[in-house]
């Protein structure tokens, strides 16, 4: 897609109301790439509801994460299950309230900021709310520190009965990801760092835009 092309499809100040949206593009193949489907069937090439591992019981999503509703049951909406696309128009949908939640949070955006900032927000919430490191350099127009502080969030913490920490761990997965959000924060490109040699592409790509991190030790 050209650059014209985004910035059409990409109108986000004007969003108010009930006018939605547009999610960017940017954004779907971002966490579409270190987030796998489930449900799908190569002989109709079709996604349909599934049950995750990580769900309750009676709990069925379709798509990136799409919960099966009671409306959804009775009409059978999903039944004859989703395009690929349609996936991503379904998603897309499912981010409207993160969309406009974040708008109300930072206040000015250009496209490539308000890209990442959605993954990260979908991910994690905390990365984008007061008193981030992040939120504070972004509203001060600090956009490299910003990209920077986005890659504190690839820690993950363990704890006992008592809900105290007793281990806190880096993952490179979270790594990966985290440094794919600043990457679009800055520049507007994405690269899915799903192999080693994308790893290295990525934080390359990462250094040129002037972000050098000092890589921690993965668990």
């Amino acid at each position: 897609m050209s650059e014209d092309e985004r910035r059409s499809r990409s109108n986000l100040f004007s969003a108010e109301g009930d006018i939605p949206f547009l999610i960017p593009d940017q954004s779907i193949e971002l966490i579409a790439g270190y987030e796998k489907l489930g449900g799908y069937d190569a002989k109709t090439d079709r996604y349909y509801p599934f049950h995750g591992k990580a769900d309750r019981a009676d709990v069925l999503t379709i798509g990136r994460g799409h919960v099966i509703s009671g409306f959804d049951k009775i009409t059978r909406r999903f039944t004859g299950g989703l395009t690929l696309q349609q996936v991503n128009d379904l998603f897309a949908a499912d981010l409207q309230p993160r969309a406009r939640q974040l708008r109300k949070i930072t206040g000015f955006w250009n496209i490539n900021q308000f890209a990442s900032a959605l993954c990260g927000f979908y991910n994690c919430e905390a990365e984008w709310l007061p008193p981030s490191s992040v939120l504070t350099h972004h509203k001060r127009g600090e956009f490299q520190k910003a990209a920077e502080a986005m890659l504190a969030y690839h820690v993950v913490h363990d704890y006992d009965s008592k809900g105290q920490i007793i281990r806190t761990r880096s993952l490179r997965g979270l790594w990966r990801r985290q440094g794919s959000q600043a990457l679009l924060y800055l520049t507007g490109n994405v690269i899915v760092a799903d192999t080693t040699p994308k790893e290295q592409q990525l934080f390359a790509a990462l250094a040129t835009a002037g972000v050098s991190p000092t890589w921690p030790v993965f668990d």
